[in-house]
């Protein structure tokens, strides 16, 4: 796992001090009650309101990311074709527009997705085939640039991701030793809520769009942070349920972009994927690089 540094600074020893705490058995029930909602019956901004009066603090802590790390973006060539992959940076880029939900943007606010692995940015688009399917790919390479780093929101992970990778469980082990610095309540109330969200960014069983109106809305609390507090964040860090937790994908917020830089393009065909072991056969033929917006193929 990609985790330099553990930066629990965001967890106030008391979180209730300007505002009346909700009652936990109220909140229980009321976490019930969100959880079993469809969300496609309920516009955002409705659903907006009531998880503001749900949860009038969230609280969670971030990871550090540095220029030591790549970060992968995955698009599948036009009509799956091996000899005509994209030749424009701004064509495997974050999209300008967003027309629905993700799981970490709302409609009309993209964020740029990645993998900091490029097999895992390969599960991500590839869900469902055959063994024998093959897929012609175009994978961005980009990276922290130098002197700079990404400030990444992480949520504790759940008994399920725990009890799958041993990064997990010395990750979750460290969160919950900070949270002994809390309040009874409020590392109670910490607890329910964060695994709440946790649980939402992880949602296996997706059937439209709608289903990741709660996730998209915590990304954007933690963009609009910055707006009454005086912190600001680069992204959220989130297991791959793709690749059955083997590994973090990212979002990157739009305000943050400036913080990496394209490296380089590969032209790659894959196939036999095995997803119950997260392994698959790939082949690289050409590599790709920056000239203005322009990736200049060169073959392998």
């Amino acid at each position: 796992m990609v985790v330099i540094n553990i930066n629990m600074e965001n967890f106030d020893t008391d979180l209730f001090k300007n505002l009346t705490p909700p009652n936990l058995n109220i909140l229980k029930k009321n976490i019930q009650s969100i959880e079993s909602l469809d969300l496609s019956t309920i516009s955002y901004e409705d659903l907006e309101i009531q998880l503001e009066k749900i949860f009038p603090i969230i609280s969670f802590t971030s990871v550090i990311w540095d220029e030591r790390y790549n970060i992968f973006r995955v698009r599948e060539n036009i009509n799956n074709s091996l000899q005509k992959p994209f030749n424009f940076i701004s064509e495997i880029d974050m999209p300008k527009k967003v027309k629905s939900f993700g799981r970490a943007n709302i409609i009309n606010k993209p964020v740029f997705y990645g993998s900091h692995q490029g097999d895992l940015a390969l599960f991500e688009c590839c869900q469902n085939l055959a063994p024998l399917d093959i897929k012609n790919f175009t994978m961005g390479v980009w990276k922290v640039k130098k002197n700079q780093v990404l400030d990444l929101v992480i949520l504790n992970p759940t008994k399920e991701i725990v009890n799958k990778r041993e990064s997990f469980k010395k990750l979750s082990h460290n969160i919950n030793n900070n949270l002994k610095s809390l309040k009874e309540y409020d590392k109670e109330y910490t607890i329910l809520t964060s695994s709440f969200f946790s649980k939402q960014f992880t949602k296996a069983t997706i059937k439209q769009n709608d289903d990741y109106k709660i996730s998209a809305y915590f990304s954007n609390y933690v963009q609009n942070i910055e707006n009454w507090a005086q912190k600001k964040f680069d992204g959220i860090v989130y297991p791959s349920i793709a690749n059955k937790f083997r590994g973090e994908n990212i979002a990157i917020f739009e305000s943050s972009l400036h913080k990496i830089e394209f490296v380089k393009a590969l032209l790659i065909s894959c196939y036999n994927f095995d997803y119950e072991n997260g392994k698959l056969i790939k082949g690289i033929f050409a590599e790709g690089y920056q000239y203005g917006d322009t990736i200049h193929w060169k073959n392998k």
